[in-house]
């Protein structure tokens, strides 16, 4: 109803994408705003760009013991440029808790030194999304 077109940036694990999804693949997708490129993440990308966004790792943030999907933004961390890490979308990837992970944790390539990530939350009760500090300086005030 939005207009949207849906293109799937495939991962290491879809190995049967194909039987099971029939439309648009493209292992990178730049934007129409010529800045952004997503893909999986896994893989370090071809394209040039001043931002990525990608999945793979999935992160979650344990907060008062209690695990949530988090976004991850790293402003100018990968060769210069921004890293937006998304969280899973579906219950069956439970996420990698990053309060306590460094660089060499993360799988993707983008992420080398994670101290410089800002953790954010989606608080469904009241709406807002919750930013805290990078992880370095989140680490020490857990």
């Amino acid at each position: 109803a939005a207009g949207a077109d849906l293109i799937v940036t495939p991962g290491n694990h879809d190995t049967m994408l194909e039987e099971a999804f029939g439309g648009e693949t493209a292992a990178e997708y730049e934007l129409a705003d010529g800045e952004t490129v997503v893909c999986h993440g896994h893989e370090r990308p071809d394209a040039t760009a001043d931002r990525y966004i990608i999945g793979h790792d999935h992160p979650a943030l344990a907060i008062e013991g209690r695990k949530r999907p988090c976004f991850l933004y790293g402003p100018a961390t990968f060769e210069g440029a921004d890293v937006l890490v998304l969280p899973a979308f579906t219950r069956l990837a439970a996420g990698s808790t990053v309060n306590g992970m460094d660089g060499r944790d993360f799988q993707t390539p983008l992420v080398r030194d994670a101290d410089g990530f800002y953790p954010a939350v989606r608080d469904d009760s009241s709406g807002e999304t919750l930013w805290f500090p990078p992880l370095g300086e989140l680490r020490r005030l857990l």
